[in-house]
């Protein structure tokens, strides 16, 4: 290899080490959304974790964690609680109210 195809190489190599350093450095997006929402029925208006975790949808304004490891509604639709899907023991439970996205 000549001096010239050394400093090529060289150079094409940086470019591709400044490429993988941004996508590196690049800050990890964080999910916009806690659930997936294309499972909730269209009337869902929160969704829920239960201890267990079972994903609850719902038709309240608001929920409140309870003493069973459960959610407890307040101001009601029509509909009430719809179980949607389950996923692993959720130790953050009580933190997982979701108001669907608009």
């Amino acid at each position: 290899m000549d001096k010239k195809q050394a400093e090529e190489r060289i150079a094409a190599i940086e470019r591709e080490s400044a490429g993988l350093r941004r996508i590196i450095e690049a800050p990890e997006e964080k999910p916009k959304t806690r659930y997936d929402w294309s499972k909730a029925p269209d009337w869902a208006t929160i969704a829920v974790t239960n201890y267990d975790g079972d994903v609850c949808f719902g038709d309240y304004k608001q929920a409140e964690p309870n003493n069973t490891g459960g959610w407890t509604g307040s101001e009601r639709g029509n509909m009430g609680w719809r179980e949607g899907y389950s996923t692993e023991i959720c130790p953050d439970w009580r933190d997982s109210l979701e108001h669907r996205p608009e």
